[in-house]
């Protein structure tokens, strides 16, 4: 099973979009992909939990620009910086 990390509550956005990601990977993988929302904190309670997990591919982090760059950069407590994450994909884009 794959963790996908939302870090904001259950109904925006993010969490949409990363629900269909999940089915499609599940599908062409044929492994679970499990979405899980993880919000407050302007999202760093979710990223700090995502930092604490075994680095094996089991967690991942459904991330933007407000949460791995924003945050960290106006919260001194955020605990993580840009570069703690390596990216994987990209889901989508906003102009």
């Amino acid at each position: 099973m794959v963790s996908v990390v939302v870090p904001y509550p259950a109904g925006g956005s993010l969490d949409g979009v990363m629900r269909i990601v999940a089915d499609a990977a599940s599908q062409a993988t044929q492994r679970s992909f499990v979405v899980r929302n993880i919000g407050g904190g302007a999202a760093t309670i979710g990223v700090q939990h995502v930092l604490r997990q075994p680095a094996d591919g089991c967690t991942v982090l459904a991330g933007n620009l407000n949460t791995l760059v924003l945050a960290p950069a106006q919260i001194a407590s955020a605990g993580y910086v840009p570069h703690d994450f390596q990216p994987v994909g990209l889901v989508g884009q906003t102009d």
